[in-house]
């Protein structure tokens, strides 16, 4: 079947029609559309029942799979792009290899119309709405049923896996969107405000948020932990269908029967590009994984990929590839086999984009990224144990963490029974606050603080460390790459100082079952250190040693278990090493809450 690809110079052309590319070979409406992880295919679906697999760069149809009598609802693909859900008219969401075009799995058990399908992160696991009222979880290697969503009073129009797994969103005709627990069920919440069905629902890449889109002609953004609603996207003429995130959630997109989709600032809720050219209904939407090219998918038979020009593109999304690329995670000597931790639960933490002014933590997002990979993909963590928060405010650290006066959290609540041990990263800016007949107090600075009132603004790690203590698990270990001085690698975070101006802090209250490693020195140590970056690296020095250590390199007596104290032994050393080359200057990582007992944090497997 030949495709139809055609190419203009983007310069040529207004903000508002910049397609590069036009798939055409479906010989009916066209459902849903999907791109391949690594942005060289897309995946199309339509209600002639034939999904079409496109390579971009060669402007070839690859496969054809003609898979669902009544027609093609939903597509997508996993991870890694081995593998196509397809879901369709006849009541069944079918797994294929998209390389040989052979049907792996089949999963029955709707009662009508396959409406929405997604992947989890790891690929272990199928999710698919359905016109029956339901959503269902899926075992994708055996296509046995896992769990059953019910709620809805109406037909379940879209669903979405959180992006650790923990949560399922769907949107229904009974003008609702609800969070489930994906593990037992049960629904967490229910967000409501659409005067009709709502068609489609994402989450943002940090779970933090969800996107909704409605036959109301708006799409909405809410906050996952509150329910609240945060921002209206209001301007389609028609029924928004379709809704997506961009792969750092700073734009969203929209596609309605308007005919035109719209890419909107998330912070904002403005208007950035109109995409018109399409002669009906836009029904799917999708983002490139780069953030840089557009997806669409219309009634007109038609799918189209769009540009999205250059001055039109957050900050991060214009960075060299290379520099916005994955994290490297250094490699352990020898790749040393390591036991997987199933019973712990990991939250990571990278504050990066701070708010009033106040000098971004220039790699901190790397960090989180770097450390989430480091556990899922070398330490054993299933994805399903390790969530990233990024950019919280102050408002989201307290629903989390609690507060001196409400010390149970949301963390406290989200613990299941068989989680004996919890792991808490940081990466971000910390910063002095007032004293009460010590030095000065430590506050973790959330993005919307203020360095100048961090007591009312900032989150007191003392705060932190007593309600981490309540939480029911039986150990806490805590790593922050911070420091509390008030000074960075790139300039004083208190404007109306110099940037010389740097502070001790006093040693934080450290429960029994507690274990904190810190990038720098309290003040006991008569220290006020800075905590630096490899700018070769692109990380956080005390987090690039951390995750070696993590990955084995710490374990120095050969006994297969790496400690806290190894960890900061480790840390610590190659630190120093780091100071003495040049590379950064003096900095000292502390290690609190081990005066009674060291854990273990890695199991290796090995002869010894």
């Amino acid at each position: 079947m030949a495709v139809s690809l055609a190419f203009w110079l983007l310069s040529d052309l207004p903000s508002a029609a910049q397609e590069i590319a036009r798939f055409i070979g479906h010989a009916d409406f066209l459902r849903s559309v999907a791109f391949g992880p690594n942005g060289d295919r897309v995946l199309t679906g339509s209600g002639e029942g034939v999904a079409l697999l496109w390579d971009i760069a060669t402007e070839a149809e690859i496969r054809r799979f003609v898979v669902h009598v009544g027609g093609v609802h939903a597509v997508a693909f996993n991870l890694d792009g081995t593998r196509l859900l397809t879901g369709g008219s006849d009541n069944i969401v079918r797994l294929w290899d998209a390389a040989t075009g052979a049907e792996v799995q089949r999963f029955t058990g709707h009662g009508h119309w396959v409406t929405s399908v997604a992947f989890s992160t790891d690929g272990r696991q199928l999710l698919s709405g359905s016109m029956d009222d339901t959503a269902r979880l899926w075992d994708a290697a055996t296509g046995t049923e896992i769990r059953r969503f019910t709620g809805h009073r109406d037909g379940v129009t879209s669903v979405a896996f959180s992006p650790d797994g923990a949560w399922l969103l769907t949107g229904s005709i009974d003008n609702t969107a609800r969070l489930w627990d994906a593990a037992n069920g049960t629904e967490i919440r229910r967000f409501t405000g659409h005067g009709d069905i709502v068609r489609s629902v994402a989450f943002s890449p940090d779970g933090q948020q969800v996107l909704t889109g409605s036959a109301d002609k708006t799409a909405r953004l809410w906050n996952v932990a509150t329910g609240a609603e945060i921002r209206l996207f209001n301007g389609h003429g028609n029924e928004v269908m379709s809704v997506a995130f961009s792969s750092n959630g700073a734009q969203v997109l929209t596609g309605s029967w308007d005919d035109t989709a719209r890419l909107w600032d998330t912070a904002t809720g403005a208007e950035i590009m109109l995409l018109t050219g399409h002669d009906e209904n836009v029904n799917s939407v999708a983002f490139s994984p780069d953030g840089r090219k557009i997806l669409t998918g219309s009634s007109d038979n038609t799918a189209r990929l769009w540009a999205i020009p250059e001055e039109l593109l957050p900050i991060t999304a214009l960075l060299d590839p290379v520099e916005s690329a994955a994290t490297v995670i250094p490699p352990a000597p020898d790749l040393i086999p390591i036991q997987p931790r199933t019973d712990v639960l990991a939250l990571i933490i990278g504050n990066h984009r701070y708010q009033a002014g106040v000098p971004t933590v220039d790699f901190a997002d790397r960090d989180a990224e770097a450390m989430h990979r480091l556990l899922v993909e070398r330490l054993g963590f299933p994805s399903s144990n390790v969530r990233v928060l990024s950019d919280m405010t102050l408002s989201q650290m307290q629903q989390w963490f609690g507060t001196a006066e409400v010390p149970r959290g949301i963390l406290h609540d989200v613990i299941p029974s068989d989680i004996t041990e919890l792991l808490i990263y940081y990466s971000g800016h910390g910063v002095p606050g007032p004293s009460s007949g010590r030095a000065p107090s430590p506050f973790l600075l959330p993005v919307d603080g203020l360095p100048g009132r961090p007591e009312l603004t900032a989150y007191p790690l003392d705060t932190l460390l007593s309600n981490l203590a309540g939480v029911p698990v039986e150990r806490v270990s805590v790593f922050l790459d911070a420091c509390f001085t008030g000074a960075t690698p790139a300039g004083t975070l208190q404007t109306s100082t110099s940037g010389s101006f740097a502070v001790g802090v006093a040693r934080p209250d450290i429960a029994t079952n507690v274990f904190v490693l810190s990038a720098t020195g309290f003040e006991e140590e008569g220290r006020a250190q800075m905590a630096h970056w490899l700018t070769e690296e692109k990380h956080g020095a005390f987090t690039w040693h951390l995750m070696a250590a993590l990955d084995g390199a710490a374990n120095s007596n050969g006994d297969a278990a790496i400690t806290m104290a190894e960890l900061h032994a480790h840390v610590r050393d190659a630190l120093r090493r780091e100071a003495f080359s040049g590379r950064i200057g003096p900095q000292s990582p502390t290690l609190e809450g081990t005066n009674d007992e060291d854990p273990v944090v890695v199991r290796l497997l090995g002869d010894n």
